[in-house]
């Protein structure tokens, strides 16, 4: 996106870390629950809800972050 980032992409992108950093810390939990203490959930199921959530949600953090050190750092093209 060419516009310049401002204060509320900075603001979202903290919003994200967070988000990424509960979805992550949420997915580790699940995975050594379902295998160290109590198997709850189908392994297909834990993945799609779980895992796969929090490895997108820290995908887009990284893009964005990745996005928002560009534009400050003036990259050039």
């Amino acid at each position: 996106m060419g516009i310049p980032m401002g204060e509320d992409e900075v603001l979202e992108s903290e919003f994200m870390k967070y988000a990424a950093l509960v979805l992550v810390s949420l997915s580790v939990f699940v995975f050594l629950m379902q295998r160290f203490v109590l198997t709850l959930f189908d392994p297909a199921f834990e993945f799609c809800i779980f895992h796969l959530s929090a490895i997108l949600s820290l995908f887009i953090y990284l893009w964005e972050r990745r996005a928002l050190k560009t534009s400050r750092g003036g990259a050039h093209t």
